[in-house]
């Protein structure tokens, strides 16, 4: 529904004469209803993408707790990085509303209250790449993380008690910054690792894909992409690459007409996911369940007519044609359709 709703307000030159901004404009609102929901935002952040709209990271001078247009582009929300609160972002807003753009994660951490500050916070932010126009190393910021909180809770508890410094002015006290101390020894995180980082925070690469040091092979190796598959016909055999982000296997809706039945949910990070079936005949793995287009009065016969076609293609012996066939009849009764 949601994509449809989008498909047709974007992408129908037709029926709608939004201009470039209004697109942007619709699409960074639409995408703020759903901050909470990371796989909403990465469907709806793909189908920015595929209209040629980009999603710009999240920064912590520039983003709002909403998705954001900034030109002709969309601005990641603060929001909708994972596991910030909603104090920290209030807290986060108004510290640099109030004295303006953070300078280093020392003065983030000295201006925006210590009590709506979380270590876990400052490491998702880091992660996240919000961070990164500071011009520091992810890795150095993270290392640094336990000295600019130390630093920020001694400023911030001089300023709360009036405790007057050496100075003997609470005022001098606070303009004084503590030394900001990084440890230059520490490099770059390992890119595979930089962006497991990122995609945790945000639910998808920005600044890279892991597969992007692949492409070259991929485009040798493979004959189409996950994306077109619907495309394709059925029964296609197709090699495509991609990320498995998560795998399930369970019984098929038909376990007791083959016996071992089995339907594998492979989920493709940012490609969505899709199922493969695999019946098990014997030893033998065959392909007999494509039944999405028959009604339940001509089911019997197509199933009979692809079993005996893998008999005579020497797929599965005489034997389990026959068990086929009878397991398939005594159980066809209340299916009137079936997909794979």
């Amino acid at each position: 529904m949601r994509k449809t709703l989008i498909t047709n307000l974007l992408m129908s030159e037709s029926e709608s004469n939004m201009e470039e901004k209004k697109k942007v404009e619709f699409l960074a609102a639409l995408m703020s209803t759903e901050l909470t929901n990371t796989e909403t935002i990465v469907k709806d952040i793909a189908e920015a993408r595929q209209m040629g709209i980009k999603v710009l990271p999240p920064t912590i001078n520039q983003s709002m707790i909403s998705f954001s247009v900034s030109g002709d582009q969309i601005r990641f929300g603060l929001g909708a990085i994972k596991g910030l609160g909603d104090a920290a972002l209030q807290a986060i807003l108004e510290a640099r509303e109030e004295k303006g753009a953070f300078q280093s994660l020392y003065d983030f951490c000295e201006r925006v209250p210590v009590k709506q500050l979380s270590k876990k916070t400052l490491e998702t932010l880091i992660r996240s790449g919000a961070f990164d126009e500071f011009e520091i190393p992810r890795a150095r910021l993270f290392d640094a993380i336990d000295r600019a909180v130390g630093a920020a809770k001694s400023t911030q508890r001089d300023i709360a008690i009036g405790q007057e410094s050496l100075f003997g002015s609470v005022g001098l006290a606070s303009s004084v910054k503590a030394k900001e101390e990084y440890n230059e020894s520490i490099h770059e995180w390992p890119e595979r690792e930089r962006l497991r980082y990122e995609k945790e925070a945000l639910g998808f690469y920005v600044t890279g894909h892991p597969l992007t040091r692949y492409e070259n092979d991929m485009a040798r190796l493979t004959t189409t992409n996950i994306d077109k598959l619907k495309e394709l016909k059925p029964n296609s055999s197709v090699v495509f690459g991609a990320i498995v982000g998560a795998y399930r296997e369970t019984l098929g809706d038909l376990h007791n007409l083959f016996g071992d039945t089995n339907i594998s949910t492979v989920k493709l990070e940012e490609n969505g996911k899709f199922k493969i079936v695999h019946e098990q005949i014997g030893d033998k793995i065959s392909q007999v369940l494509n039944y999405v287009e028959y009604s339940s009065s001509n089911i019997l016969k197509t199933f009979s007519e692809k079993t005996n076609k893998f008999y005579r293609e020497k797929l599965i012996s005489n034997k389990e044609k026959n068990q086929l066939l009878k397991n398939f009849k005594a159980s066809i009764d209340g299916y009137t359709y079936f997909e794979n």
